[in-house]
């Protein structure tokens, strides 16, 4: 009987005078259940895109802020770029693989289906190399030695498997050597430095620019203890600079941390 139900029509447990409405709300899922499917799947997306570009506008903006307390022309600019470029990164590898899954579908290739199966594998490195003309476009003074060698080693980082490379300690290491580097510019170069990153120096250095200038001229003293702390002993300079750095670091980092914590995927 209940096949001969489905056969005629009707469903199996269901009155007859009801099938026709209950056949007809069947129908109706039926038909809608991919277009839902489909609007959910364009909603992720855009928060994914702009969640991207969010992340990309905090992640300058927030630390520069902190630095500066102030807002400037140049500062939303630069922050800008950096949104742009991440949500159409986020668009680009997206596009491409939406692409390429369409050609895997369909039965005949097409010219966008034959680009897309050449550019998958390095869909990343393409989008990326796209959306880096838009920093370009929105900023063109974001052509800094500083900017591209950071976006260069963020790059590096993400392409070289270096824990299969390099053993444990070495992160550490160059991180030493490269602090070294930069702090010995900071007291006998600072000319060669960033502007920007020569004042976060000045600002969380702990030590004012005419005695930095004074340690690395020169006629520079031979004990630098007499100059940079007179009236203290090394043990009570330690103290009192490791507690005032510590109140100066929270000043930037407090808020960037904060930031990392909100709109980091597993918020840690």
């Amino acid at each position: 009987r209940m096949s001969a139900e489905v056969e005629a029509g009707g469903l199996p447990g269901v009155p007859p005078t009801e099938d026709a409405s209950v056949l007809e709300i069947a129908k109706e899922i039926l038909i809608n259940a991919p277009k839902q499917s489909r609007i959910r799947t364009s909603i992720g997306e855009a928060l994914y895109i702009l969640g991207g570009a969010t992340k990309g506008f905090s992640i300058y903006f927030v630390p520069v802020y902190a630095m500066q307390r102030r807002i400037d022309a140049k500062t939303v600019r630069r922050a800008l770029a950096i949104g742009i470029f991440t949500a159409l990164f986020r668009s680009l590898d997206r596009l491409i693989r939406h692409l390429h899954q369409k050609e895997v579908l369909r039965e005949k290739s097409t010219l966008v289906g034959k680009i897309s199966r050449i550019f998958i594998k390095y869909r990343r490195s393409v989008a990326s190399a796209v959306a880096m003309l838009s920093i370009f476009a929105v900023d063109p003074n974001v052509d800094s030695s500083v900017f591209v060698l950071w976006m260069f080693v963020r790059a590096v980082r993400c392409a070289v498997a270096w824990k299969t490379i390099l053993p444990d300690w070495m992160p550490i290491a160059l991180m030493s050597l490269s602090s070294a580097q930069v702090l010995s510019s900071w007291v006998m170069a600072p000319d060669e430095l960033d502007p920007m990153y020569l004042k976060f120096l000045d600002i969380h250095g702990g030590h004012p620019r005419h005695l930095l200038a004074y340690l690395g001229g020169p006629h520079r003293p031979h004990h630098h203890c007499r100059v940079i702390h007179p009236y203290e002993t090394c043990t009570q300079f330690v103290i009192r600079f490791g507690l005032s750095s510590l109140r100066r670091s929270a000043r930037l980092y407090l808020p960037l941390s904060l930031l990392m914590l909100v709109i980091s995927r597993n918020h840690s």
